[in-house]
């Protein structure tokens, strides 16, 4: 069924049939029905168009609502979506918005991706006071900057009584991108390890939505850095580019891993280490095989409670972290 057609498209349309059918010899009749047939499909277009943008309105409030329900009830009192002109890459196999915020102006971009495994819990709430830190926040730092954040990649995991590591249909999106040996290794090595369902890597390469969104936004906006939240290892893992490399490193590779540096420091030399990379992750597609500065804050605690206390600490890393300009290390 097409949608209802405003009262102005209906009356358009019939008066071009009246047009057509008492003044129009009929030799012409063809050609005028076609005009006719063409502006009822862009009617009907422009209808679909406008009823597509009113349901992802609504889907994208009845989602927020959730979400504030599910902050009330882990205690954290801010209002995650706000007034926030929040953009909409799609939605997830349960059908809620895959939302970023886009804030700032041309300039060196940074990339914040939050919410990956929502089983951390307190990676979530700090992303979004983060996005609504900078939306409201007179910094010059906002002026040459754009800072790109998507607070919550895998709300299905996180909209559940107890959250999961895994998305709505139980894949680890931290183990889905398309990297170089995820055909090789990633199956492999996670039935070598048990089969862990929590790690799952899928059943190809960038087979989830939640997985292809993050692609997008690096694909769209060509961040100069990436900055991941997840916990609760209690450190900061560079993953490029040059990450595990002790020596030979290139003046891109070690300019690049000042990134850590500032974020550590900021947050009181916070300890910095190149953890191993996994077959399907952010840091190997981004950092190592992309050579974007990739950065991995990895929280101490997944408990809700220290939310406050850690947005109060990683809150000057984060704002560090956007300041650097890594713009020619990257390109």
């Amino acid at each position: 069924m097409f949608p209802l057609l405003d009262a102005l498209t209906l009356l358009l349309i019939a008066l071009l049939l009246f047009q057509s059918s008492l003044f129009t010899p009929f030799k012409s009749l063809g050609g005028q029905l076609e005009k006719v047939e063409g502006a009822m499909k862009r009617a009907v277009a422009s209808s679909m168009e406008k009823s597509e943008l009113s349901q992802e309105k609504t889907n994208l409030r009845n989602f927020c609502q959730r979400l504030a329900q599910e902050f009330r009830r882990y205690g954290w009192e801010q209002t995650p979506c706000g007034s926030a002109p929040w953009l909409i890459y799609g939605n997830s196999p349960k059908g809620h918005p895959l939302a970023f915020l886009e804030i700032g102006a041309d300039g060196p971009v940074t990339l914040i991706l939050s919410g990956v495994h929502p089983d951390e819990i307190n990676p979530v709430p700090i992303a979004y006071a983060l996005a609504d830190h900078l939306k409201g926040d007179g910094d010059p730092l906002l002026h040459d900057r754009r800072v790109v954040i998507a607070p919550l990649v895998n709300p299905d995991g996180f909209l559940k009584e107890y959250p999961t590591r895994t998305n709505g249909i139980g894949v680890d999106l931290n183990r889905n991108f398309p990297t170089k040996d995820w055909a090789s290794k990633a199956t492999r090595r996670w039935k070598q390890k048990g089969k862990d369902p929590r790690r799952f890597p899928g059943e190809s390469a960038a087979s989830e939505i939640e997985t292809k969104f993050m692609m997008h936004l690096i694909d769209t906006y060509k961040p100069d850095k990436i900055v991941s939240i997840h916990a609760p290892l209690g450190f900061l893992d560079y993953d490029g580019p040059g990450d595990r490399k002790p020596s030979g490193l290139s003046e891109k590779e070690k300019k690049a891993k000042d990134l850590a540096k500032v974020i550590s420091l900021e947050v009181g030399d916070y300890k910095v280490v190149d953890y191993a990379f996994f077959a399907g992750s952010l840091g190997n597609y981004a950092g190592n095989e992309r050579g974007i500065p990739t950065v991995t804050v990895e929280l101490k605690s997944s408990d809700p409670k220290k939310f406050s206390s850690y947005w109060k600490k990683f809150r000057p890393g984060l704002i560090a972290s956007i300041k650097h300009n890594a713009r020619r290390l990257s390109h």
